[in-house]
């Protein structure tokens, strides 16, 4: 593995259990590695085709930002499928712009999910039968004044009540939608209104939201401080005790980190 986990913060955990059947079991990857960490390293799990996109690139940004998300999605592939080849997946964007696998040890319509911020990437693999949409935002009072511009009326008296600053209320708001979109493969150009958020609900150190025009879904949210997580899923989806404790405990790594 190219990642040195002394410098870093890597989590790839199975996040899921269904009472009723236990063969959905998607995984989650997350990793945020320091500045000064040599990324040309992650190369090495990029496909040909991958890599010859990559070398077109010219800001050092946008190549963390490839190279975190690529890692992170095929870590959590390598997770579900038993797959151990990352240089033979290759991910390509499909006309929503939303990640498409193509592997030809592929089974069970196996598809991944994206989000890259900062030096930060996260991706969730999943069944097709069962969606996963992941974002992840920094809480930044710049971005608030966007996010609070595409809230309605009723969402800003939801986040009113949940006793957390307006900024980190927001992102939560955010992410929340654009992991929606992500599930529905729209992207974030179809009007907000039809992500709206029509409860909240706090649970033991995350959130809980419903979606007014998507019922059949739910997005779990948590706080880092300094970021914003959601998973959105089918309604009715349980996330381990594990990978809940292991995603609170993110933020407290990240702090750590910060001071290296």
């Amino acid at each position: 593995m190219a990642v040195d986990n002394t410098s870093s913060l890597i989590l790839i955990n199975r996040l899921m259990m269904k009472e009723e059947d236990g063969g959905y079991s998607p995984s989650f990857c997350l990793a945020c590695l320091p500045r000064t960490y040599e990324y040309e390293r992650l190369t090495e799990y990029l496909h040909p085709q991958e890599l010859g996109y990559y070398e077109t690139l010219r800001y050092e940004k946008r190549k963390r930002s490839y190279l975190l998300g690529r890692f992170c999605a095929k870590m959590s592939f390598a997770k579900v499928s038993g797959e151990n080849k990352p240089e033979e997946i290759l991910i390509k964007r499909g006309f929503f712009n939303h990640p498409v696998l193509i592997y030809s040890g592929i089974r069970d319509n196996l598809e991944v999910g994206i989000t890259h911020c900062d030096e930060m990437g996260a991706a969730v693999a999943f069944y097709q039968s069962y969606p996963f949409g992941v974002d992840v935002e920094r809480t930044s009072p710049d971005r608030a004044s966007v996010m609070d511009r595409v809230m309605t009326e009723e969402e800003k008296v939801l986040w009113e009540g949940l006793g957390i600053s307006a900024t980190v209320a927001l992102t939560a708001f955010w992410t929340a939608k654009e992991a929606l979109s992500k599930v529905l493969k729209t992207g974030m150009n179809t009007p907000f209104y039809v992500f709206e958020i029509s409860k909240i609900e706090e649970q033991e150190g995350y959130y809980v939201s419903r979606y007014k025009h998507f019922s059949q879904y739910c997005c779990f949210t948590f706080n880092w401080g300094g970021y914003v997580l959601s998973l959105t899923c089918p309604q009715g989806t349980k996330l381990s005790e594990e990978f809940i404790r292991e995603v609170q405990g993110v933020g407290a790594k990240l702090k750590l980190l910060d001071k290296d």
